[in-house]
């Protein structure tokens, strides 16, 4: 690992100053520009003794942790903790950076404080798997603390400098310039701590030797999401607007917002419910769409044969995101990595392999081929620019475009009853009135997940293992027209028998779901029972297939395996059946889509809020409610909200985290990236039997005590009032489940 994180500081060293230098040495002094930027933070708080973890030798040790309002922390592992913020600063058209000066000032002494070093993320609910195959340095046990001695025993600040530049990306045709803000300035050896309140930072820019527009557009909608991300939004108006795409590539003829890549036999797949029908439902929606096949892709734009399918597929996106304007891409058939029987063939769609250095078996020591390590995504596919290979000559390395210029999602499909399937329940969820009452059925389920090792004192239970912990950061989200209900193993005690259990029953799910009550599941746990790749929120690939609900579900995942669409598993051996995520978006019921992990989930074992795979999973949802588009007006489109929920994190990425860069891959959406999230229309107002019980007050503002009646049904009478939420934990009141008729479900 040590190599590999010297790799990345040269990549960004050679980023940061490279640009500078090759951009001044034909500069002419008089045609600078100048962009001048203030950051103000807000002070930081000081939790004393809020860690604890133990040495290798079996001592433990009392950390403090430095936290800042709105800031996320830096967690490389061995290193202090500390806040930071990542300036995104818009470079004018026609130019490039010059120069950059970053100064820190307001500073401020905080005391002497002991900083913990940040740990290695570990998979969810994960022991050991292959262990001998990973590097000890990627693999790191949670037994005991990682501490890196040489940085802990200095007396020199830490960071050094109390910024880092990560360079220019781009964001359709935008240049973004990002720098990370280090606000804490530590001294390791004697815990001196100092914080910066203010940052100014001044870029000099002067004209591009060559002047290209490259990926730019000039469409309203890209300017917007451009100015939801930049600190300087203004300097959007120095791109030109008036650019004349053709409206013609090799391929389509016109604009389009929405394509399907599909094959020739999954485009010929008779209806009702096959791409066409799902073509013809977004032409309702005032949308412009077309299918586009594989067999054509490859006839018109391969131009060597040493270009595999995966790279003339995205040059065929990057031709009509460029002249026909598309928006949206379904990548329209599964992925699988070989033909190996079963459910597992050749690739319709075939993924991308991106490599990231955390947890990916290690060819050389497990024996497995090299072109089946890395991280099943469809990123690739998303980010046009470049070829996204890095610094280091691989896919996905240091230094790729990590913004997407369109939103991808995966129809995971490979006969025709799939196809119909997958078809059917998109149009149906997308044609679901904002007043049916299901929409309302949001469900946290979190399980028990295994821990790896002890990181408190005296074996006491770790706060991270209960994933109701990690739910209920996420559950306060949701807006009151929800009716958010939970599902925790932290919640069930057991019996007489076994009073120690902490073990929900998958029938507990399965019927909410039957009943046609659930809108959404969030959920983390393991998927390591058996066969990893099959299961999830202890269902089977089985129990996904007998499901029988009409009413269809997105759900979110941070387990990890369960969405591995190319049916890879930890240990590189592809798998004769689809991922357990596929079934659920491919059979007759289950879910309209979901999103979640090719390859392992990431768990902080030291916090939930720094935990890889939750930082995601509580982005998805906060965007999901606050995101807008060029006119004001709320987005909810699945594909885009889940892509820049991300690009949330790309500071993180680019700035050495590199368990976000592998959790920034892994995690993918099978389904269609169009489909919006529907929101709910007013407030929750339930069916009242005549025969029902009183109940005496409701969630938020109150507290619900129910009676059980004795057939179990639960009767609640019209008490709400607009505005509030209701929110019912079953396990709270001993019911086995919501009977869906009492509340009026449909």
């Amino acid at each position: 690992m040590k190599k590999i994180m010297a790799l990345w500081l040269v990549c960004l060293l050679y980023l940061s100053f490279g640009l500078a230098f090759a951009s001044s040495a034909s500069v002419d002094p008089g045609s600078t520009g100048m962009i001048t930027l203030q950051y103000q933070l807000d002070d930081p708080n000081v939790e004393m003794g809020r860690e604890t973890l133990s040495g290798p030798d079996g001592s433990e040790m009392v950390y403090d942790r430095v936290t800042i309002p709105g800031l996320n922390d830096r967690i490389v592992s061995g290193e202090p903790v500390i806040p930071f913020k990542t300036a995104r600063i818009l470079i004018p058209y026609g130019e490039e950076v010059r120069e950059i000066k970053v100064v820190a000032g307001n500073e401020k002494y905080l005391g002497r404080v002991s900083i913990m070093p940040g740990q290695n993320s570990v998979p969810i609910g994960f022991t050991s798997n292959c262990t001998e195959c990973r590097p000890q340095d990627n693999w790191t046990s949670p037994d005991h603390a990682f501490l890196d001695e040489s940085i802990y025993g200095s007396d020199r600040p830490y960071p050094e400098v109390a910024y880092s530049v990560l360079g220019v990306q781009k964001k359709h045709g935008y240049s973004i310039l990002s720098i990370n803000l280090y606000p804490i300035k530590y001294i390791p050896k004697t815990g001196d701590a100092y914080s910066f309140a203010a940052f100014d930072v001044e870029v000099t820019t002067s004209p591009a030797e060559t002047l290209s527009p490259g990926l730019l557009r000039g469409l309203p909608r890209d300017k917007r999401e451009v100015e939801m991300i930049v600190d300087n939004p203004e300097k959007t108006t120095t791109y030109p607007s008036d650019l004349a795409a053709t409206g013609r590539s090799l391929l389509l003829d016109g604009y389009y917002d929405y394509i399907v890549i599909t094959n020739q036999y999954l485009k010929e797949a008779p209806g009702p419910y096959n791409f066409q029908a799902l073509i013809e439902k977004k032409k309702e929606k005032g949308l412009n769409a077309a299918i586009v096949t594989v067999e054509d892709i490859y006839a018109n734009y391969r131009q060597s044969v040493r270009q595999d399918d995966q790279e003339v597929i995205r040059d065929f996106i990057r031709d009509a995101y460029t002249n026909n304007q598309i928006t949206y891409v379904l990548l329209g058939g599964d992925g699988d990595g070989a033909r190996i029987g079963g459910e597992t063939w050749d690739a319709i769609v075939p993924t991308r392999l991106l490599w990231a250095w955390a947890y990916e078996p290690c060819p050389e020591s497990c024996g497995i081929p090299r072109e089946r390590v890395g991280i099943a995504s469809d990123l690739y596919y998303a980010s046009l620019e470049g070829d996204f290979k890095g610094a280091n000559g691989v896919y996905g390395g240091p230094g790729v475009n990590l913004y997407a210029n369109v939103y991808v999602g995966r129809a995971p499909v490979d006969n025709y009853i799939e196809l119909s399937n997958f078809v059917r329940k998109t149009i149906a969820y997308d044609s679901t009135p904002s007043t049916d009452r299901y929409l309302r059925g949001i469900w946290m389920v979190g399980e028990y997940m295994e821990p790896m090792g002890v990181l408190t004192l005296d074996d006491e239970p770790l706060t991270w293992k209960w994933g109701g912990d990690y739910k209920d950061r996420i559950k306060p989200i949701f807006p009151a027209n929800f009716s958010v209900q939970t599902l925790y193993d932290r919640d069930f005690p057991g019996d007489e028998c076994c009073p120690n259990q902490h073990n929900w029953g998958r029938e507990h799910l399965i019927r909410e779901i039957n009943a046609n009550y659930v809108h959404a599941i969030n959920h983390v746990g393991t998927s390591n029972f058996c066969d990893v790749v099959a299961y999830v929120m202890k269902m089977g690939y089985q129990h996904a297939d007998a499901l029988t609900n009409e009413k269809y579900f997105l759900g979110y995942s941070q387990a990890g395996y369960a969405g591995a669409f190319d049916n890879r598993d930890p240990n590189g051996i592809y798998l004769p059946h689809d991922s357990v995520l596929e079934h659920f978006v491919t059979a007759k019921g289950g879910a309209f889509a979901f999103i979640g992990n090719s390859r392992y989930g990431l768990i902080n074992p030291s916090s939930i809020e720094n935990s890889p795979s939750q930082k995601f999973d509580l982005a998805f949802w906060e965007e999901m409610f606050n995101a807008t588009d060029e006119y004001g007006r709320p987005v909810t489109n699945i594909g885009y909200i889940n892509q820049i929920s991300k690009e949330k994190f790309i500071g993180a990425v680019d700035g050495g985290e590199e368990n976000m860069r592998y959790s920034y891959y892994s995690i993918n959406l099978l389904g269609c990236p169009e489909t919006p999230f529907i929101i709910p229309s007013g407030v929750l107002t339930p069916k009242v039997e005549d025969t029902a019980p009183a109940v005496p007050e409701i969630l938020t503002e109150a507290v619900v005590e129910v009676e059980k009646k004795k057939d179990t049904d639960l009767a609640v009478p019209d008490i709400f009032s607009d505005g509030m939420r209701f929110e019912l934990d079953f396990h709270e009141l001993d019911f086995p489940t919501l009977d869906p008729g009492v509340w009026g479900f449909s």
